[in-house]
């Protein structure tokens, strides 16, 4: 698929995950053609957030967060009764 082709689709909101991938892919490791430069910014950032997101300390981080939200039984009881 080409990229002008994608790209009307990231727009429309009609991609996958995987071809958000290769969008994020072509504007941060290969030569981009003039009329495309525009949109590098724009992909560039995607991708470092995405591997911010995916760092081993943020998802330790995250694990953490879950683990102390995760709820007792007789909270979760006491959560679901509305507080009764």
């Amino acid at each position: 698929m080409k990229i002008d082709e994608l790209l009307n689709r990231y727009f429309e909101g009609e991609t996958s995950c995987r071809e958000e991938k290769e969008l994020r892919r072509f504007f941060t490791e290969e030569e981009v053609p003039e009329h495309l430069a525009i949109y590098r910014p724009l992909f560039v950032c995607l991708d470092e957030e995405a591997k911010a997101h995916r760092s081993p300390a943020k998802e330790a981080e995250t694990a953490e967060q879950v683990k102390s939200c995760r709820l007792t039984p007789k909270r979760r009881l006491y959560t679901v009764l509305g507080g009764v």
